[in-house]
């Protein structure tokens, strides 16, 4: 089973749909702590703050942005 994080910058509505379709999953879960890949949704801070958050696991986690903003350099 996959474990995913999500973190989201004022996207309250994509943040909802992702979980809800990452739940009724029956290989992806939801886990906060020691997730497999992180999505962040939002621009390059939104990412940045997810590198952060998770910066003592970078080694081995799978970083996936997802740009909602007007110019995004990472995202």
């Amino acid at each position: 089973m996959t474990k995913i994080a999500i973190i989201a910058n004022n996207r309250e509505k994509v943040f909802k749909k992702l979980r809800e379709a990452i739940e009724a999953s029956s290989v992806l879960q939801i886990d906060d702590e020691n997730p497999d890949i992180v999505i962040a949704i939002g621009g390059d801070e939104t990412l940045m703050s997810a590198f952060h958050k998770y910066f003592d696991q970078i080694d081995h986690i799978g970083f996936v942005g997802i740009h909602t903003g007007h110019l995004g350099f990472y995202t």
